[in-house]
């Protein structure tokens, strides 16, 4: 289950053999109503979050934005996203692809489909286009390869997209568990590719498994795994 973030929102930074020390550097002023939905480092060290958040060092935000290093707004990611803003305030989950230099962003979204992929400095990448309507995508991972695994209340449920954002078809898009609820379905990718599927749920495929399975790297369901 994915756990809120209560506010203030603190930075540790770990050292060895001393456990964790509060950055005194680190002073984000955030308002709204104090939930952290969900919070990603990048590599450059910039913050992710998202949330109930109304402002940032005192200019109004819209849910998801990006911090720099000291805690202060990232002008620019925050101007981009604001252009989004209106369709763009239900989002469940966000992943960076390394080799892209890419953010990949899900959830519900009044006038976009339900998975977008943003360029770094938060304008939408137009090269990416999801060829199916995509209902609640609850949780994303990307593969090795590049190809994004989703969680949607989609008919198929669980969906990999090449690249360029059309279905992978060599993938076994599986029609996935027997419910779903905002918050309560997770998806990880392993390091060998395989899925991890989690949540509230009895059945999966039409068979019995509780709330855990599971996936081989091509969608199938893992056997091995019990």
């Amino acid at each position: 289950m994915k756990k809120y973030w209560l506010l203030p929102l603190l930075v540790l930074s770990l050292t060895v053999g001393k456990g964790q020390i509060i950055d005194p550097n680190f002073k984000p002023k955030l308002k709204g109503l104090p939930q952290i939905r969900f919070m990603m480092v990048l590599p450059d060290d910039k913050v992710i979050l998202s949330g109930d958040l109304s402002s940032v060092d005192d200019e109004a935000v819209r849910r998801f934005v990006r911090l720099e290093t000291d805690g202060t707004l990232d002008q620019e990611f925050s101007e981009n996203i604001s252009k989004i803003s209106k369709g763009f305030s239900n989002i469940y989950d966000a992943v960076y692809d390394k080799e892209l230099n890419k953010i990949y962003v899900a959830g519900y979204f009044e006038e976009y489909n339900d998975l977008l992929r943003l360029n770094y400095d938060g304008t939408i990448d137009e090269t990416f286009n999801v060829s199916i309507n995509l209902i609640n995508v609850h949780d994303i991972g990307v593969q090795s390869s590049g190809k994004i695994v989703c969680l949607t209340e989609s008919s198929n449920g669980i969906i990999r997209f090449n690249i360029d954002g059309t279905i992978d078809e060599t993938f076994n898009n599986n029609s996935g568990p027997d419910s779903y609820g905002t918050y309560t379905s997770e998806l990880k990718i392993l390091t060998n590719d395989k899925i991890i599927v989690g949540g509230d749920f009895n059945s999966f495929n039409g068979s019995s498994f509780n709330d855990m399975i599971q996936l081989n790297a091509d969608g199938t369901i893992d056997e091995s795994f019990n």
